[in-house]
């Protein structure tokens, strides 16, 4: 893929682009673990050959680091909860005719941190829908496709909902917990509770292994995973701002594992008036829910359709070519 450079204007000259993710590092922060995982992700983005340009935008609440790359039409990708913009980049390799432009969301990554304490709950979603505009303006959009994942494809879909003149599409790869019931994954349940989530850090700190057994909770298999992207998520998960990512789940979920706040989750009447053409890449073991689940909520939006692929949470681990190529079809009609 080619190194292009982000489109701005000068009214967004808060928009600074950098040579490589070590001196996006050293701008949000350069402490050690900054560094490292600019390492990781330079190494993972090596062996997939994908050479984006990196930028940082100035966003509500704070900036946001921007892989750019491709030719063709604009499509923001948005990860899901605890990950990074790394888990986009072994799809990326197989792309063509997209303009990526892949973010890490605030206190994720390379962008700037965030204390959710400072949300309150009934607040959550107008801050995910504030932070998505204000995205879009930073990056010169009045509107654009989407491709997101899990907790990240929640945010658009409220987007979706609350202004949907400034979604075109979207494609949820892995499903977003909240369609249809309030109900979410356990470990989000257990990581709600200060006191536990102290308790299951201290016993198992970011490494290789919990990393693993992570994706292996989602319905991933781990022998899918390259040592690159496992290193990257690993390192990704010994940021400073990991701290801020726990306080995030803390204010959208509670034991045993659902959304509390009825503004957090869509049901069936409100799933029934997004209209925004909608795609889901679906794997049969998705720890949000099975197949059964998928075709539940497929059939409730107006405008989707469902594609079974892959095997976990994060489908195109497994099937980055086949999804791919899906996904390429959806954004040309």
């Amino acid at each position: 893929m080619s190194h292009r450079s982000l489109m701005t204007t000068p009214e967004r000259s808060t928009t600074r682009q950098f040579e490589s993710p070590a001196d996006v590092a050293h701008a949000v922060g350069g402490e050690l673990s900054h560094k490292r995982y600019a390492s990781s992700l330079s190494v993972l983005l090596a062996q997939h050959d994908v050479r984006p340009s990196y930028h940082l935008v100035q966003t509500d609440p704070g900036p946001t680091f921007v892989m750019d790359v491709g030719e063709g039409e604009p499509v923001v990708f948005v990860h899901g909860t605890p990950a990074t913009s790394a888990v986009w980049v072994p799809l990326l390799e197989h792309l063509s005719g997209i303009r990526a432009l892949v973010v890490d969301r605030p206190s994720h990554g390379l962008s700037g941190d965030f204390d959710f304490a400072e949300v309150p709950a009934d607040e959550v979603r107008a801050h995910g829908v504030r932070y998505l505009e204000s995205l879009l303006d930073a990056l010169g959009l009045d509107s654009a496709t989407f491709v997101c994942n899990s907790y990240g494809g929640l945010w658009a879909m409220w987007l979706a909902s609350d202004r949907p003149n400034r979604v075109r599409r979207i494609v949820q790869a892995g499903a977003p917990p909240g369609m249809r019931t309030p109900n979410v994954p356990l470990i989000f349940g257990l990581l709600s509770v200060p006191w536990i989530a102290r308790v299951l850090h201290r016993i198992g700190p970011p490494s290789s292994r919990s990393t693993r057994r992570f994706f292996r909770q989602m319905g991933d298999p781990v022998d899918r995973l390259s040592p690159a992207m496992v290193e990257t998520y690993t390192d990704s998960q010994r940021l400073p701002a990991t701290a801020s990512l726990m306080r995030n789940i803390q204010h959208v979920a509670r034991f045993p594992g659902r959304f509390d706040h009825r503004s957090l989750w869509l049901d069936d009447t409100d799933l029934g008036r997004i209209t925004t053409p909608t795609l889901f890449l679906w794997g049969p073991n998705d720890f949000v829910g099975g197949v059964d689940h998928a075709r539940a909520t497929a059939a409730v939006l107006p405008n989707s359709e469902l594609e079974i692929v892959g095997v976990g949470h994060l489908p195109w681990l497994q099937e980055p070519g086949a999804c791919a190529h899906t996904i390429e079809r959806f954004v040309s009609t």
